[in-house]
């Protein structure tokens, strides 16, 4: 015997009623579990967020702690901050925020191409030292040709070290020899600097090789520089203290060639 159709889609409700009752709860468990992960993802999105900005606020605290000091050490942030992690500079160093000087020594990367700070960074970087040489008698005009090495003398072994912020050399004196330097200022910074007498002693003392008179000519030193700044009595004091026969020699013959 046949079904009547009003009796077949009698039967029939029952399913289409638990189909609905499935795909509802379905959908209702797929919004649940969207709606954990959006909230999840916000609340990782601030954490995040959260971190950046405490990071952030770290170093512009770090910064105004150390802005006045130009250069800072390990030291001076152990000292100011007890139980710094090391690993900031690193990550601070990969993002601009600090210039490594050398091992330990830092600063902020405003102060690199600030005129004068690089002689301030060269008694810095290795001490005890004083800016000379080369570098020293560009500075007092006797070299004309610019010099791109910052050099300085130190009592300690003769170094080198290549920066961002320039390429800064130390050569070795005798303890005896450490003098003869002046503190000039450069925007408000001191820096130790060979008074222009020191300089070219320094200089015969450490290259012994410029001992002839064409050697000497050769270093084109300014005759017009040197007879108006140099003051022949501190030259000649400071070699009474120093008393090296063969440094009298050469710094005669730089007399001889410039008519001192």
């Amino acid at each position: 015997m046949e079904s009547s159709p009003r009796t077949s889609a009698a039967l029939c409700e029952p399913l289409r009623n638990s189909s609905i009752k499935v795909q509802s709860t379905v959908i209702l468990t797929g919004l649940v579990y969207f709606a954990k992960h959006v909230v999840k993802s916000i609340v990782c999105f601030i954490s995040f967020f959260y971190y950046i900005c405490l990071k952030k606020e770290m170093f512009q605290d770090f910064k105004s702690a150390f802005i006045d000091q130009i250069c800072f050490s390990h030291n001076q942030i152990e000292l100011v901050f007890p139980g710094f992690d090391k690993k900031n500079l690193s990550r601070w160093q990969k993002k601009g925020y600090i210039i490594k000087l050398r091992n330990g020594l830092y600063t902020f990367p405003e102060f690199v191409d600030k005129p004068g700070f690089n002689f301030y960074f060269a008694n810095r970087i290795y001490q005890p030292s004083y800016i000379s040489l080369h570098y020293a008698l560009n500075f007092y005009g006797v070299i004309p040709e610019a010099i791109k090495r910052i050099t300085s003398v130190s009592t300690k072994k003769s170094m080198q070290f290549n920066t961002v912020a320039g390429e800064f050399v130390y050569q070795t004196v005798k303890p005896e020899m450490f003098f003869g330097y002046e503190v000039k200022t450069f925007d408000r910074i001191g820096v130790n600097i060979a008074c222009i007498e020191k300089a070219i002693i320094d200089f015969f003392y450490l290259f012994p090789f410029y001992n002839s008179t064409e050697e000497v000519e050769n270093l084109r030193f300014d005759t017009g520089i040197l007879k108006k700044e140099v003051k022949l009595d501190k030259l000649n004091d400071y070699l009474l203290i120093i008393k090296q026969k063969s440094l009298n020699h050469r710094i005669s013959l730089m007399k001889k060639v410039h008519e001192l």
